[in-house]
């Protein structure tokens, strides 16, 4: 069948192009799991998808917040699906008892049917979830995030393919939607509730856009143009931290990278956001690079921040005093690693000319001493340790990396390196440390070489 044999209207025929630009995307024509609630975006969604021969399966929610109108939702899609032959799964929710503390019924819906979409995902083999999010949609998006205060990652609004969510409407507008069903003769239901200006989003679309486009005609397709330009900026900027955050470690983010780079809120916000760090806190980081002096912020789940003079650490709980692994990278040696494994700072890590599993890994004995580097002669384990003011269940966790020939102890977790087995050649092995440490003194250049 030809996906424009319905088609007379070039606005239904550019919808048709899109979907199936957007669906051509995905490699090997995947299944997919078509959201629909009955409503004009999502009918025209499984329309379009069904006229271009896309493997597809339905599925319907039944909330039943809205009475009679959400069965009648249900049989209207039922119709829909069985005269289309497309596979229909239709869930029931009870809202009232699914509700979590502090949720709204709209957040309750949402992570009750994207749970239920990833269950059927995977029953069905399907490669993406796909909705009916259309170019107004997203214009919307931009606005409200606008007036809540976003960066980047909100204002360039949805993304057309998020790897699990598919958005093939997103560059149509609902003109382009509605155009489209009344070339196929198609009817659709109507929710209620999308009708009253209650709710936020209702308010954008039926008062906000509406005045916009009396004043300033057009302003759906700028609101668009904007969305691009957000989401191409958006990538760059991304590249560029990416690129800043090859300097930091899982317990240090570098002060040199802190103050080096363009931004240094974005930058310390993308580091402490998987921490569940605020921007707030990325804010007052930033503040506090400029003049570190142990500064503290506490972070969920038990973490501490601490902006010492060589960047920001973070101190984590120590769990049944049991050690966390070593990392072990191979690293080619050039000015720019060079730069990264002479930086001062404590050692959370070490900087070795072989692999990890050449050395003996162990915990320190009675008696243990070490050549610190930079210095003369040898200390003591212990009085390493009593320095760093460490409890005894962190002196407990606390391993060395021993030369498996000589014995000589070349480093002490996250407080000392010797000035053994120093890097020499082209390739160095960077050996990360994630075991809790509280604040050591050390400030001094850790490898060099």
């Amino acid at each position: 069948m030809s996906e424009f044999k319905y088609s007379s209207t070039p606005a239904a025929r550019y919808l048709l192009r899109a979907v199936k630009q957007c669906v051509n995307t995905l490699p090997n024509q995947p299944r997919l799991l078509v959201t629909i609630s009955g409503g004009a975006d999502s009918v025209a969604l499984l329309r379009s998808l069904h006229a271009i021969g896309s493997d597809i399966v339905a599925a319907h929610c039944n909330f039943h917040l809205r009475d009679a109108e959400s069965n009648r939702d249900e049989e209207f899609t039922r119709r829909l699906c069985e005269s289309l032959g497309v596979p229909l799964e239709v869930t029931h929710f009870n809202v009232a008892s699914s509700r979590l503390t502090g949720e709204s019924d709209e957040m309750t819906c949402r992570r009750l049917r994207y749970d239920w979409f990833d269950t059927l995902m995977l029953h069905h083999g399907c490669a993406r979830i796909v909705t009916g999010h259309n170019a107004d949609d997203n214009a919307e998006t931009l606005l409200l995030n606008l007036l809540r205060g976003s960066g980047l990652k909100g204002l360039r609004g949805m993304l057309p393919d998020t790897g699990r969510i598919l958005r093939p409407l997103l560059t149509c507008s609902r003109a382009d939607i509605i155009a489209y069903l009344n070339d196929l003769a198609q009817d659709y239901v109507t929710d209620s509730t999308n009708l009253t200006v209650d709710y936020r989003r209702n308010f954008i679309r039926h008062e906000v856009l509406p005045l916009f486009e009396s004043r300033w005609p057009g302003t759906r397709s700028a609101l668009q143009r904007t969305l691009s330009a957000l989401r191409g900026q958006e990538l760059i900027v991304e590249a560029a931290i990416s690129q800043a955050l090859i300097t930091a470690t899982e317990n240090l983010l570098p002060l040199d990278t802190i103050t080096e780079f363009a931004d240094p809120v974005t930058l310390l916000l993308k580091y402490i956001t998987p921490l569940q760090g605020t921007p707030e806190l990325a804010q007052s980081m930033a503040k506090a690079a400029t003049a570190p002096n142990g500064q503290r912020w506490q972070l969920p789940d038990g973490l501490t921040a601490i902006m010492l003079k060589d960047g920001l650490h973070i101190d984590r709980p120590c769990n049944n005093n049991e050690s966390q692994p070593l990392t072990c990278t191979r690293v080619e040696m050039n000015d720019e690693t060079r730069k990264l494994m002479r930086r001062p700072g404590p050692p959370v890590e070490v900087w070795l000319p072989q692999p990890l599993d050449t050395y003996i890994v162990r915990y320190p004995q009675p008696g243990d001493r070490i050549a610190p580097l930079g210095m003369k002669g040898t200390q003591l384990l212990s009085d390493i340790m009593k320095d760093a003011h460490l409890a005894d269940s962190q002196r407990r966790q606390l391993r060395v990396i021993v030369d498996s020939e000589n014995n000589d102890i070349i480093w002490l977790e996250g407080l000392k390196r010797s000035r053994h087995q120093l890097v020499k050649g082209n390739v160095a092995y960077r050996v990360t440390t994630t075991t809790c440490i509280t604040s050591p003194d050390d400030k001094s250049n850790n490898n060099l070489t």
